[in-house]
């Protein structure tokens, strides 16, 4: 039982000033939204919302969604770059053959990544870039996704684990075992 001097402090701590109300324990106001946001993880400008506590599975799912999507189209441009009638293994063109086959009587494989990507680069441009960005994209979201399944797992938001690392104690607990810091 909370003597009443300790619950108005507690009570103080957590009074937002913007929204006017006790903010929840884990809430935090979000300036960009102008609201508070319950279990307060990040705001994210790309679905230009908070995530917290009522959408921060349905974020990683996203997440999820973003890199199986990727990979479905990255399949579908090797698809493409195989059956290409330009390509230089493409059995479409009876001159494509000949020069296939004398090049290579191995097929595909044995033309070499030289053959693959000077035939990606000059004959569909804008579709290897966008295939080659995609990767990237897929990389940097595969990495965020990680690190939010692991939020997830633990309990702990991207924020509470932020003021953490600043070395604010009331975090402290988000730290894991072997990185907390000695807090005065």
């Amino acid at each position: 039982r909370l003597h009443r001097l300790e619950y108005d402090r507690a009570a103080e701590d957590r009074w937002c000033y913007t929204c006017k109300i006790v903010r929840p324990w884990r809430a935090k106001h979000c300036a960009v939204c102008d609201r508070c946001v319950g279990r307060f993880d990040h705001h994210c400008h790309v679905v230009h919302n908070c995530v917290g506590e009522g959408n921060h599975r349905l974020f990683v799912a996203t997440l999820m969604l973003f890199d199986a999507l990727v990979v479905c189209w990255e399949l579908l441009f090797c698809a493409f770059v195989y059956h290409h009638p330009l390509a230089p293994w493409s059995t479409s063109s009876a001159e494509a053959t000949v020069v296939a086959a004398a090049a290579n009587p191995t097929g595909v494989l044995g033309l070499g990544l030289g053959a693959l990507l000077s035939f990606t680069i000059i004959e569909i441009p804008f579709v290897t870039l966008f295939a080659c960005y995609l990767l990237c994209m897929m990389g940097f979201v595969s990495s965020i996704c990680m690190q939010q399944l692991r939020y997830l797992s633990t309990g702990w938001t991207t924020n509470e684990m932020i003021n953490a690392a600043r070395g604010k104690a009331s975090y402290a607990y988000a730290l894991p075992q072997n990185q907390s810091r000695n807090h005065r």
